[in-house]
């Protein structure tokens, strides 16, 4: 049985397998990392293109249960946000990601820009947000975020009938592809302050939402009048970049 605390929705309909399958190209040589195998719908091909397969599965019946089916590839019973950074390195990521832990995980591994390549499944939402732009409501953090180390390519949505069990909303399949040069950030700390702050507020001006960051707008070129939702990813940088020097 499905575990809510798990975010379980296990993909289930072939026709859509084979298309993820196709999309990937895993070839003989490649190293993969599986995030939620699930009941091994992705698995079974994962593994018949490469043996240099490992997986991150947290339910731990489900790992057992891999693990006897699949003995020669590596299956770690954790959660995924649990791993170390090394475990992701110069891999190519594979996965459908439990929804209750999607932009966690995103923003966590937006600061490692080492691995290959990643094909996700998303919450549709989470990709709208991911590849929104400036001026309109979804954009926001996990825009600027991605956008300034990733490029996101999305390949197609999947209906809630492809799961079981089915859940309430549409989903994305996404390829994540890391920027060979993300625009530089002086400290990742106060960047994501500096959002946290201006979509926290994003209604207001930024000369009010960041008002306790000692900000030179003029020198910078940005008007201070302007919302959250009307800069983009280059402003943000500049901003929290000049709050560091």
């Amino acid at each position: 049985m499905p575990r809510k605390r798990f975010g379980q929705h296990f993909l289930v309909e072939q026709e859509v397998i084979d298309r993820i399958h196709r999309v990937i190209a895993i070839r003989e040589s490649d190293v993969v990392l599986e995030i939620g195998p699930g009941r091994g719908a992705l698995t079974a091909g994962l593994f018949n293109s490469t043996k240099k397969l490992s997986a991150v599965e947290i339910d731990r019946d489900l790992a057992a249960d891999l693990r006897a089916r699949f003995p020669a590839a590596c299956f770690i019973q954790d959660d995924v946000l649990n791993i170390s950074n090394e475990s992701f390195r110069n891999k190519r990521i594979v996965g459908n990601l439990p929804y209750n832990i999607s932009t966690s995980l995103l923003l966590r591994l937006v600061s490692l820009n080492d691995f290959i390549d990643m094909h996700l499944m998303l919450q549709k939402e989470v990709v709208d947000r991911m590849t929104a732009q400036p001026c309109t409501k979804r954009w926001g953090r996990l825009s600027v975020k991605v956008q300034r180390c990733w490029e996101i390519f999305r390949h197609f949505d999947v209906e809630a009938s492809a799961f079981k069990p089915q859940p309430k909303v549409t989903s994305s399949f996404v390829r994540i592809v890391p920027l060979r040069d993300p625009v530089f950030v002086r400290d990742e700390y106060i960047f994501d302050n500096v959002l946290k702050s201006a979509f926290g507020q994003r209604r207001k001006k930024l000369a009010n939402s960041l008002q306790q960051f000692d900000i030179e707008w003029e020198e910078l070129g940005i008007s201070q009048s302007k919302r959250a939702d009307q800069l983009g990813v280059e402003d943000y940088v500049a901003i929290s970049n000049s709050v560091v020097q």
